[in-house]
């Protein structure tokens, strides 16, 4: 009787903690591609660099011609698709809600690359022109 019951309780604290397992390695995993997803942007875009205060990227533009737009766009489906393949319901709230703004952004930049937008690097709403938004500041300042 009291092995039967230890069975049980065995058999019970698996099927508790194996979810719970599963949880953490993918909420892992997702965290993974959301590091690697951030150090691929600030390669791939050099000039963000100096927005989150590392000089490195200040002489270096981003490549916009039409070879690296399509890597970059092949980098993008790779990262969705690796995300695509977590399943949202494994996951913490918080890791779901990551997820899925990442998923979101990647989408939308794939299907912008598939209209052509990239054809478009500088216009009236993005482009280099406004990631130096203060620059007007700093001139003011040095005056």
């Amino acid at each position: 009787m009291a092995r039967l019951i230890i069975q049980r309780l065995f058999a019970y604290c698996v099927l508790c903690i194996a979810p719970c397992s599963l949880v953490y390695a993918n909420n892992e995993a997702v965290q993974t591609i959301i590091d690697e997803h951030w150090q691929w942007t600030l390669e791939s875009y050099p000039e963000l660099r100096h927005e989150y205060g590392d000089p490195s990227g200040n002489r270096i533009w981003t490549d916009v011609s039409p070879s690296a737009e399509q890597q970059r766009h092949a980098q993008r489906v790779a990262f969705a698709e690796r995300l695509e393949s977590i399943e949202g319901a494994q996951l913490n709230d918080n890791m779901r809600l990551n997820r899925s703004m990442l998923l979101s952004e990647l989408r939308d930049d794939i299907a912008a690359y598939e209209h052509g937008m990239h054809l478009m690097p500088i216009n009236m709403r993005s482009g280099p022109q406004h990631r130096h938004r203060h620059a007007s500041q700093f001139w003011q300042g040095a005056q």
